[in-house]
């Protein structure tokens, strides 16, 4: 029998109980519509692993992440191939964190798969509002004749929530189209005061 010790498959100060956390961890490990650089569907294993070598204590907070109870509920399992199944996995689940009252702290995994998460919520809550943080606009109505696609998704977000509702923060990169969407709605954000 091996007796170990062994690193945790889970991130650090997980519980292990669904039943009992409050915050559920979801590995989204999505990247069949990177268009740049393949890998993302590592994210969320590296991240786990980097965990360990991380204290559970804030000293910036004052709180330790062992005082939260949160549950790793591992990793999605997608096809490869078929961007709308595996939207659909992720929504189905996402689904179910919020149905039973839950909160979802996603590690991905490329941005397509946000949109999942959103029309998961969207049937649970009202008034949601997406804060991005990128370089790219994210606005393409299509990318290579894909309508599902990582260099759309907040325009897939926005036709669900209203472009009111996105603030876009640190955009240097899209097409003119997207940056007219960009002007046409101020969803760029440069100042604090732009986010109340």
């Amino acid at each position: 029998m091996l007796k170990g010790p062994f690193l945790s498959k889970d991130f650090i100060g997980a519980i292990d109980s669904f039943d009992n956390s409050s915050i559920v961890l979801l590995g989204l490990p999505y990247d069949c519509t990177c268009t740049n650089r393949a890998g993302t569907r590592f994210g969320p294993q590296a991240i786990r692993l980097e965990s360990v070598g991380i204290e559970t204590y804030s000293v910036f907070f004052d709180k330790d992440i062992e005082q939260i109870p949160f549950y790793d509920a591992g990793d999605l399992e997608y096809p490869f191939g078929n961007a709308r199944k595996a939207l659909d996995i992720t929504k189905e689940n996402v689904f179910e964190i919020y149905k039973q009252n839950k909160k979802l702290l996603g590690i991905g995994g490329e941005h397509l798969i946000t949109l999942a998460s959103i029309e998961a919520i969207i049937e649970k809550l009202d008034n949601i509002a997406l804060i991005q943080f990128d370089a790219h606009t994210d606005l393409r109505s299509q990318y290579l004749g894909e309508e599902y696609t990582h260099s759309g998704v907040v325009k897939k977000i926005a036709d669900l929530i209203g472009f009111d509702n996105i603030a876009q923060i640190g955009l240097r990169s899209g097409e003119k189209a997207e940056f007219d969407l960009v002007r046409k709605h101020s969803t760029l954000k440069t100042k604090k005061e732009e986010l109340d």
